[in-house]
Order: structure tokens, then C-alpha cells, then sequence
């Protein structure tokens, strides 16, 4: 049985309002939570999730001070029967994940302001999923159609947490050394596109995806040694010669 968004806010006397099957907020007019999915959208700030997501959005508190509130409230909500467990960011290992979830969808399209239609179509082609903690995994593929590496891009905004890029960042263990987040069109070869990140990558796809025939787009996914993720990037596609754009 899953926590419930609804209990939590009656728990915390948070200023909500009915609305059929929604409560909104009264503070915060563009978060509202579905009791029927027992789910949160916070349109504004491109947030989604369940109830231990919602603590941390709404608070901006870290995980451990959300682990803490959550524990206060299954003490006094006795009825709900569940083990509690913080959803740490751990790196685990590369490795087949879930289809991309609404909360994936709601940062990639609202906060990163990408057409949903683009990101409908990576994610049928497997390019894009969600971990249990509704982070969006950007899965590599090499030119076998091997699954070889995965970014992890958190969709939970905490500045305090992660200064430098406000939401978590990570290769999972065990991706490919020197290599990234690609994506193949068909044609004959003409250009390869080197993006410093998924983001990146995904926006200059949505940007010139009618011009893309023979390309291939590949993100060097923070990779400290950039010339050698072309190099061999290039090397294990059978490509000798690129263009480079942004």
C-alpha cells in the first residue's frame, strides 16, 4: 500500500483545496495532486512524483530531512502499513530500466521546455527511461544496438543538494569508457554532432530534426577526456570524419 499524498497533506495542514478528484495548491496555483494516481504535477516548477518527492519539492529539503518527515507521519498514520525507504541516489550499474515516466516527461517538456513529441519518440526507440526513484536514464547504445552505458539526469530541483546543476548528474557504473548518449539517423554517413550532454543533444534534434539524414549525434556526457570519446566513438562506428555543431 503506498503512502498517500491526500493523508499527508490533511497530516501537515497544508493549504489545499478540492477539486473533484484533484487538491490544489492555494499557495502555489500550478501544484495540484491527483488522489485517484496519488500523484503530484507542480507545472511551474517541472516537478513530479509521489508523496516522498512531493516533501522534498514543497520543503526543499534534503533527503535525510525528508526521510525524517516521512517517518513522523507513518508514526502517526499507523493504518498505512508500508516500509519507508529514502530514495537515496545510489550509482548502480548499467542495466535495463523502466519506460520514461510522467515525472520524466514533466522535467524533459516543462522545465527543459522539449517537444513532447520528440520526447515521445526517443522514448519508444528506448533511447529514454525512468529509474524507482523517477530519475530520466539516457541509455547508450553502440553500433550493434548494445546497450553499453547510461546517464542519470534527476528530475527533483534542489540547489542546496546540487549547486552546480540544481538536480542530480551521473553516469551509471559500469557504462562504456570513452563513449556517450548517441542517437543514429538513417542515410548514408555525412556528419557527426558532439553535444557536451543528453540536454544538449536532444535540443539541437528537435531543432534541425528535418535536416538530420546521414547524421549521428553523440553527447560526451561530461567525459573528461572529450577528444578521446570522439576518437573512439569513431573507431567502434566504422566514421573517420565529423562535423561538429551545438
Amino acid at each position: 500500500m503506498a503512502l498517500e499524498l491526500a493523508d499527508y497533506v490533511s497530516y501537515a495542514g497544508l493549504p489545499f483545496k478540492h477539486e473533484g478528484r484533484y487538491l490544489r495548491s492555494q499557495e502555489h496555483d500550478s501544484l495540484i495532486i491527483d488522489t485517484r494516481k496519488n500523484y503530484f504535477i507542480w507545472n511551474s516548477q517541472g516537478l513530479a512524483g509521489n508523496l516522498s518527492q512531493f516533501i522534498k519539492a514543497y520543503y526543499g529539503i534534503s533527503d535525510r530531512e525528508m526521510h525524517f518527515r516521512l517517518k513522523a507521519f507513518t508514526k502517526t498514520n499507523p493504518q498505512q502499513k508500508v516500509a519507508v525507504k529514502a530514495d537515496y541516489t545510489t550509482k548502480s550499474a548499467v542495466g535495463p530500466v523502466a519506460p520514461l515516466d510522467a515525472a520524466g516527461m514533466a522535467y524533459l517538456t516543462q522545465y527543459r521546455h522539449l517537444d513532447s513529441r520528440l520526447i515521445t519518440f526517443a522514448a519508444r526507440q528506448g533511447l529514454l527511461g525512468s529509474d524507482g526513484y523517477h530519475n530520466v536514464i539516457f541509455n547508450w547504445f553502440d553500433a550493434a544496438g548494445t546497450l553499453v552505458g547510461q546517464d542519470v539526469q534527476g528530475t527533483m530541483i534542489n540547489r542546496q543538494r546540487y549547486p552546480k546543476h540544481g538536480s542530480l548528474k551521473q553516469i551509471k557504473a559500469g557504462s562504456k569508457p570513452h563513449y556517450g548518449f548517441n542517437v543514429r539517423f538513417r542515410g548514408p554517413f555525412k556528419h557527426l554532432y558532439v553535444f557536451e550532454s543528453p540536454i544538449d543533444l536532444l535540443s539541437y534534434w528537435q531543432m534541425y530534426a528535418r535536416e538530420l539524414s546521414g547524421s549521428q549525434l553523440l553527447s560526451l556526457s561530461g567525459a573528461s577526456a572529450k577528444m578521446q570519446t570522439i576518437n573512439d566513438y569513431l573507431l567502434t562506428t566504422g566514421l573517420f570524419t565529423f562535423g561538429t555543431g551545438q
